[in-house]
């Protein structure tokens, strides 16, 4: 028992310095002694010790329930995207290309180039300016949607905007700027790269163009969300990118460990990032240096397959099956 103690002071010191790895390692060896007692005339002490070690590990997962979020639409579809613009959310399937737009002012869900074969389509992302939405398609190029006109075009570039398409695996789409300042990020985890495109001009985006300059293993890599760093999510990690090489970045621990994230959510007007891991019911928000904020659990997030944050005004948006939801904050 004395030992176990010494242990959980030593935690307690390591809590005050923000040590979480040192937290974690020390609470769990005091968990492992403690599990060894039997003795009666040391419950007493036994069951303060484990109290100790609870509020410690408390302190470290800061976790918080969302109750109740809010149904704001459903669609007639199961989206597997959400792209969000000023005025609502384009809703995507991926597999299918199918799309649906639910408009903030009206409230009201709608499909959108129902009458368009969208299977092309691979992942999209809101541009603005006289682009709107832009979407990547497997040809290689990069056509526009516009959703008050119901109506999709693609850019007239002569050659395909990625070369050899057909060598690529997209598995997510980023935007960083907007209109003809903007560039797009494509996460190509076949070819482990990411590749940037530049919009030229109201009716141009240009060739791909390699963004990453040290060679990096993204097979498994699932997402990215970009600010002035490229980050690119794992399963049980997250890696930061700068100026196309990798920096020194890691998450902060927590409890139970980072296994199954499938969505990051940030950009250059959030001070946090955002990671969705369904199978655990939870969002973990961590502040740009990789420490961990808050924790948001609900049973309703078990089923969200993509995330989208109005920081300032404290909101996430999920797609939770064919269900829009909102959590406040």
């Amino acid at each position: 028992m004395t030992r176990a103690e010494e242990i959980v002071n030593e935690a307690e010191a390591a809590a005050i310095y923000l040590d979480d790895g040192r937290v974690l390692s020390l609470t769990a060896e005091a968990e492992k002694l403690l599990s060894g007692i039997t003795n009666r005339d040391l419950k007493e002490k036994l069951a303060s010790l484990q109290e100790r070690i609870k509020i410690l590990k408390d302190k470290i997962n800061k976790e918080l329930v969302i109750e109740n979020p809010v149904k704001l639409a459903g669609f007639a579809m199961i989206p597997t995207d959400i792209i969000r613009s000023a005025n609502g959310f384009l809703a995507f399937n991926r597999n299918t290309g199918v799309q649906a737009f639910y408009d903030f002012r009206s409230g009201e869900t709608g499909e959108i180039l129902g009458s368009k074969n969208t299977s092309s389509f691979v992942l999209g992302g809101h541009v603005g300016g006289t682009h709107g939405y832009v979407f990547y398609q497997k040809n290689g190029k990069f056509a526009k949607v516009d959703v008050p006109s119901d109506t999709s075009l693609e850019y007239p570039a002569e050659n395909p905007n990625l070369a050899e398409a057909n060598k690529a695996k997209i598995q997510d789409m980023a935007v960083l700027g907007e209109g003809n300042t903007a560039r797009i990020y494509l996460l190509d985890t076949n070819q482990n790269q990411i590749w940037r495109f530049r919009v030229i001009d109201d009716t141009n985006i240009g060739s791909a163009e390699g963004w990453l300059k040290i060679a990096a293993a993204l097979s498994d890599a699932l997402d990215i969300a970009i600010d002035n760093n490229i980050y690119v999510l794992f399963a049980n990690r997250l890696d930061r990118y700068f100026n196309g090489g990798q920096q020194n970045f890691a998450l902060s621990q927590v409890i139970p460990a980072l296994q199954n994230a499938t969505r990051i959510f940030t950009n250059s007007d959030q001070q946090m990032i955002y990671v969705l891991e369904p199978s655990a019911e939870r969002i973990l928000v961590y502040n740009k240096t990789g420490r961990l904020q808050t924790q948001l659990k609900s049973a309703k997030f078990r089923d969200a397959a993509d995330l989208s944050v109005d920081e300032k005004n404290k909101i996430i948006y999920l797609i939770a099956g064919a269900e829009l939801l909102q959590v406040n904050y």
